[in-house]
């Protein structure tokens, strides 16, 4: 089967709000991830179109809601960078982590779901609930992967810390489309690919694996 690769621009008019970007990341940690879980990707992040949130700002329209440690973006709701859960320009986070050798290869998967108005709604009081919290170690970031994949246990609230899959996992749940049989800690990157066929919910799914390049 041929797979094609599409530039970021010809990809950009077809995202929407919901869609999976997938990373593979070149540095220490991120080889750890996916050789951990025997995957190509390492880090997990979705798209929000910025007029779902009632952002206006035209020249910032896709953005990127995701956990990280890098504080090299500015996050589009507080206008300066922060680790942990962020709002960041999807455009100008991908070309960031190219130009610092962090990742080496980028994917999207389109999701499938029809989200109303009410469901936009709860995203962005979720976002606004968990966007103060920070990225954790990396020493609590495997303890808390560990914890919720092998004993099925959440990890500690009061941490206030969030890694890439925990965040996009527990956004899923809060808006009831993601079951809720598994702490939020229990996932990784690697589960939301296309080897992996989550149980969603109210019909939603995911397509299959785009890979794209991103340039200036």
């Amino acid at each position: 089967m041929k797979i094609t690769t599409l530039t970021y621009d010809q990809l950009a008019p077809s995202l929407r709000t919901g869609d999976i970007v997938l990373q593979h990341g070149l540095d220490e940690v991120s080889q750890t991830i996916q050789l951990l879980t025997g995957s190509t990707w390492s880090h997990v992040s979705i798209v929000v179109l910025s007029k779902d949130l009632g952002i206006d700002d035209p020249a910032h329209p896709i953005l990127l809601w995701e956990s990280t440690p890098m504080i090299e973006v500015v996050d589009e709701t507080i206008h300066k960078p922060k680790a942990g859960p962020t709002l960041v320009d999807m455009k100008a986070r991908l070309l960031e982590n190219i130009a610092m050798k962090h990742d080496g290869a980028f994917a999207v998967r389109h999701f499938y779901y029809n989200f109303e108005a009410s469901d936009l709604e709860i995203l962005k009081d979720y976002i606004a609930t968990v966007h103060d919290d920070t990225f954790p170690t990396n020493l609590a970031l495997i303890a808390d992967w560990v914890k919720g994949r092998l004993l099925n246990i959440g990890a500690d609230p009061a941490a206030k810390t969030y890694f890439c899959s925990e965040l996009i996992s527990e956004t899923f749940m809060v808006l009831g489309l993601l079951p809720t049989m598994h702490p939020d800690n229990y996932y990784d990157p690697a589960d939301f690919s296309s080897k992996v066929n989550l149980p969603w919910l109210k019909r939603a799914y995911l397509g299959n694996e785009i890979l794209f390049t991103v340039n200036e």
